[in-house]
């Protein structure tokens, strides 16, 4: 016959945790006409990846065959390949013992939609795609790692199968791909704008079932977030924020509210300003459980509206977060349910302005007097949720806002409502922290209302709120949402 196989018979011996390991047999055409092996069907028990193309005369090429099954015991399977060299087939040979079958084993033969990996292979955009090293099946929630010598950028438990690079700016990247039961995976990759299908392939790892679990409150990400640069000190901060605003209001007019004005300091001279640890940690959940009592006469007039006697005027601009993300648990929803009782109680002295971000920042609700309540309504019925989170801009342009509308002796507000973090290349978190503090100075606060329970950006947002001068808010339930932002505002609009 003009081929050799080797092995002829591929022995696993005795497996322990048995989770579908790759038999490889080396197939070499010994005749003297090229050899080309016929599609093998689809089964559900056994997967073979046969050579693609013609095998040459003396060249060899590998074969690799997968056999699943949710059964132990003695293993002995053979297998039929044809190829044009030969009308007889050629055999494969499997045998060993399954002792115990690993809780992330497959059990048969998954299918692969070849359509979507041909498009992925024809669409030449930049984009990464990770795979099952054994199996070479397409897997999601991955958590990426891009960095450099100038970014770190991370994608948590993405459920994309193709992650778009198109946004990533061009250079020389490691990548760090990670996953509950695999190794980690470590690739140096290029980025531009033609880089093309990039394939990473990660290797399981034999570990216990519990470890494959997810925490119920990880959110999955589908976006990039730049994480802030290690070992940048305040002056390299605030020399990035001046530079990044002097190309954002080039070639404009500017007029002093337009811009972020930060005086130049001794490095030396820059302190964290000390906030204490209950300020910090500090939340709502004991006073949001309940919906708030508006039959209060002290706090509400006859009309369900805040007594003007109590509370002076309300300069309120809400940056929403309406990426993607922000449909899970019924995010929006709840911020929606908040947003109308606090329009309820909002008087024609109290103005409010609706910004949202998601892929970009959108003034949606320009200043707008309280009692327009049908208005404001309509506004946040129509608020929908997709896309990224570029929130940075979206902060900048709402203090320009809250600037251009300030009320002498009022409450000049920002509240931010968000679950993660922001997306910017260009602004940090420490950026966004000393502008949160200097505004304070100013008289306009910020407080944040915060959905999830994710460690780095419940630190983002609590530490926002501390800067600002605001207080960190949680809504995670109906009644929390009934009674939030109108204890808020209540609060913050209090006469002294």
């Amino acid at each position: 016959m003009s081929q050799e196989l080797n092995p002829r018979v591929f022995n696993f011996g005795k497996v322990s945790m048995w989770n579908n390991p790759p038999a490889r047999f080396e197939f070499t055409n010994t005749g003297s006409s090229p050899v080309i092996f016929l599609p093998v069907p689809y089964q559900r028990n056994i997967q073979i990846a046969i050579p693609k193309g013609y095998i040459q005369p003396g060249a060899s090429a590998e074969i690799v065959v997968h056999y699943y099954t949710d059964e132990g015991g003695n293993l002995s399977v053979r297998q039929d390949l044809y190829h044009s060299g030969s009308d007889d087939p050629l055999k494969i040979v499997l045998k060993g013992k399954i002792l115990s079958i690993h809780p992330d084993a497959y059990t048969e033969c998954p299918k692969v939609d070849k359509s979507k990996a041909d498009l992925r292979l024809e669409s030449g955009l930049a984009s990464l795609t990770v795979y099952d090293k054994e199996t070479g099946l397409v897997i999601n929630g991955v958590d990426v790692l891009l960095q450099n010598n100038e970014r770190r950028l991370v994608m948590e438990n993405t459920r994309k199968e193709l992650i778009d690079l198109t946004g990533i700016p061009m250079g020389l990247y490691n990548v760090k791909i990670s996953k509950p039961g695999y190794k980690e995976a470590n690739q140096s990759i290029y980025v531009n704008r033609h880089s093309g299908a990039i394939a990473v392939y990660i290797e399981r790892a034999l570990i216990s079932e519990e470890s494959f679990a997810r925490s119920s409150d990880e959110d999955p990400t589908d976006e990039f977030i730049e994480l802030e640069p290690e070992g940048e000190d305040d002056m390299d901060a605030i020399e990035r924020l001046r530079k990044w605003t002097d190309e954002k209001y080039k070639n404009r007019r500017i007029v002093e509210r337009d811009v972020l004005v930060i005086t130049e300091t001794d490095t030396n001279e820059i302190k964290e300003p000390e906030i204490a640890e209950s300020h910090i940690e500090q939340t709502r959940a004991d006073s949001t459980n309940e919906p708030i009592e508006t039959s209060t006469m002290e706090d509400l007039d006859g009309r369900g509206l805040l007594n003007s006697d109590k509370y002076v005027s309300n300069n309120l601009v809400m940056l929403i977060d309406v990426s993607g993300s922000m449909k899970i648990r019924e995010k929006l929803d709840l911020l929606k349910t908040s947003m109308k009782q606090m329009t309820g109680v909002m008087r024609s002295q109290d103005m409010l302005t609706i910004i949202t971000y998601s892929s970009r920042s959108e003034v949606v609700l320009e200043s707008c007097p309280g009692d327009r309540k049908d208005l404001i309504y309509a506004t946040i019925d129509s608020l929908t949720a997709k896309g990224n989170s570029f929130g940075a801009e979206g902060m900048l342009t709402a203090y320009r806002i809250a600037h251009e509308n300030f009320i002498p002796g009022g409450n000049n507000q920002i509240i931010l409502a968000t679950d993660g973090l922001f997306n910017s290349r260009e602004i940090s978190n420490k950026d966004l922290y000393d502008l949160a503090l200097e505004e304070r100075e100013k008289g306009v606060s910020i407080s944040v209302i915060g959905f999830g329970k994710k460690n780095e950006p419940r630190q983002f947002m609590q530490t926002i709120a501390a800067r600002g001068g605001g207080n960190f808010i949680e809504i995670n339930s109906q009644s929390q949402a009934s009674s939030a932002l109108v204890t808020e505002i209540m609060e913050k609009a209090l006469v002294e």
